[in-house]
């Protein structure tokens, strides 16, 4: 081998030159808060509160129509903007005094 390959060979590229160059930090101690200055925050509690276990309303029952029935209830939920038939029945119950 010549003197030329051998360099070529024991040659090794220096890849330092391809890394990037360390940050500089500008502050020398990183800020943080003092314990003692800093307020616990409490989170906040947004929407309707909660229903207790008296005015839950969790049972269910099924009950059946006629069509003509099903249609006069349709009738009233169109009147009362819409209101769900179940609210309806519940609230005829109620008027009524059965609950």
């Amino acid at each position: 081998m010549t003197k030329k390959a051998e360099n070529k060979a024991n040659h090794k590229v220096d890849l330092n030159m391809f890394t990037k160059p360390k940050k500089k930090n500008l502050l020398k101690e990183p800020a943080s808060p003092k314990k003692s200055t800093v307020k616990k925050l409490t989170k906040k509690k947004t929407g309707r509160p909660a229903v207790t276990g008296d005015q839950k309303l969790s049972e269910k029952i099924t009950s059946y129509f006629t069509k003509s029935e099903y249609a006069k209830l349709e009738k009233l939920s169109e009147q009362n903007i819409d209101a769900p038939l179940s609210k309806i029945v519940r609230n005829a119950l109620k008027q009524a005094g059965v609950i």
